[in-house]
């Protein structure tokens, strides 16, 4: 136990010291612009309205999102170790990226049919807009995490309480997306009234492909009474495909979360 303790003592101390150098980073200097979305949410819709500016601020946005989830994931498996650690760093960003390729297309195909002028890197950026901030804040709770890791090794309430950060970051970033369709809709006339209320539909969607998802890639914690389970891409597809938990040609099924 005091040997887990020192351990994630030392994470704790690395984590900070990595957010403070990428945040003194010339980079992250730079491109801070993303972060508007917090305060200055008319301003950074605005910008988003211009489209040669949104073609390139849609790269921004995953770049972003691919650090702060991959980050967020390691502090998510390093209750399991090092290689857990590692592998959760890359199931989070997959989950996220996986969800939006497969939603997204009919998101926008019927957006477009009632009457959407959005182009495509357009929409692309509203719904980033949302993902930068879930990814920013599911990170902000990243010390909280490492603190119950460090007092406590309950793996069912560690569970929970991811489950929980994800929900709770979820809901604002459901809020910002709306917040940047009512924006389109009202002062710039280019997404339809209609369009809202298929977007609150099609987010139900996509928390269950997220979800469906989510168990064909756990497991994301990892119980320290099971041996390390590699992410094995061949299993995942087989439980895409058929939506069973296994199958004759997929390999035994894996813990939970």
């Amino acid at each position: 136990m005091i040997k887990n303790c020192y351990n994630y003592l030392l994470f704790f101390i690395v984590f900070y010291c990595f957010m403070i150098y990428i945040y003194r980073k010339k980079f992250m200097k730079t491109n801070l612009s993303v972060f508007k979305v917090f305060q200055h949410s008319d301003e950074y819709f605005e910008m988003l309205s211009n489209t040669e500016f949104s073609r390139k601020f849609v790269l921004k946005q995953v770049l972003f999102i691919l650090l702060f989830t991959f980050l967020y994931g390691i502090v998510m498996g390093s209750y399991n170790g090092f290689l857990q650690s590692l592998v959760t760093g890359i199931k989070v960003p997959c989950l996220i990226f996986l969800s939006l390729l497969i939603c997204f297309p009919a998101l926008y195909v019927i957006q477009y049919m009632i009457g959407s002028t959005m182009t495509l890197s357009q929409m692309a950026n509203v719904i980033l807009s949302g993902f930068i901030v879930f990814s920013t804040i599911a990170l902000s709770f990243a010390p909280i995490v490492i603190f119950f890791m460090i007092t406590s090794s309950n793996y069912a309430f560690l569970k929970l309480l991811h489950v929980a950060i994800f929900a709770f970051s979820g809901i604002f970033a459901v809020k910002t997306i709306i917040s940047g369709l009512s924006y389109s809709c009202e002062k710039k006339n280019i997404y339809p009234k209609l369009g809202m209320r298929i977007f609150k539909i099609w987010i139900f969607i996509f928390a269950f492909v997220a979800s469906q998802l989510a168990w064909n890639l756990r497991p994301f914690v990892g119980s320290r009474d099971l041996p390390f389970e590699h992410l094995d891409l061949y299993f995942c597809f087989c439980g895409l495909a058929t939506g069973l938990e296994s199958t004759a040609l997929c390999r035994k099924p894996r813990s939970s979360v």
